[in-house]
């Protein structure tokens, strides 16, 4: 009899597995949308719909904020005989966001924030807060011609350089040495 019990909640356990990922799926996919939602949102408005961040530094002209969140779930598979299953799944998410001027442009996922077949899952509690705020309250983004190109190279060594401009990022296979010398010198890393 405890075998046909113990049978049974494996089955049930297992049946339930698809509904289980299904989930995870779309707290995926809720999580990658927000990531690209953010980019170009006024740094005041990240704040309003994530909150007060749980770390913040400062430096020139840039701010990069942190929020820490955990999420947990569990199922308990119990059949009405004794015995049952019971699965837990959590994981943390570490939301980074880097705001230069005041204007959000790039938001980065870290920590245990994968589930079983759904990468960056258990950051979606956050965010879809946060999706749900800007459905609900259209944020205010820059001009157009301020607005930041989630698409565009970010840092200074991959901006294109206008025809006859000189760069002052390093360039692949030039040395300081053979750069003339009224050029500027790249700034460290």
């Amino acid at each position: 009899m405890k075998q046909h019990v113990d049978s049974l909640a494996l089955c049930a356990m297992l049946a339930a597995m698809p509904a289980l990922g299904g989930c995870a799926v779309t707290d995926a996919v809720a999580a990658h949308r927000a990531q690209h939602a953010l980019i170009g949102l006024r740094e005041v408005d990240l704040v309003a719909c994530l909150g007060s961040p749980d770390q913040h530094s400062s430096f020139p002209g840039t701010d990069v904020l942190t929020w820490y969140t955990a999420s947990s779930s569990a199922v308990s598979l119990a059949p009405p005989i004794v015995g049952g299953i019971s699965l837990s799944f959590g994981g943390n998410c570490h939301i980074t966001a880097r705001a230069d001027d005041g204007i959000v442009t790039n938001v980065l996922y870290s920590g245990e924030k994968n589930a079983l077949f759904a990468t960056d899952a258990f950051c979606s509690p956050a965010v879809k807060t946060c999706l749900g705020y800007l459905d609900a309250h259209p944020p205010q983004r820059p001009a157009t011609g301020n607005r930041i190109d989630a698409s565009a190279p970010t840092s200074a060594a991959q901006q294109p350089v206008a025809a006859g401009a000189v760069s002052a990022a390093p360039q692949p296979g030039v040395s300081h040495a053979s750069m003339p010398s009224n050029t500027p010198s790249p700034a460290p890393n």
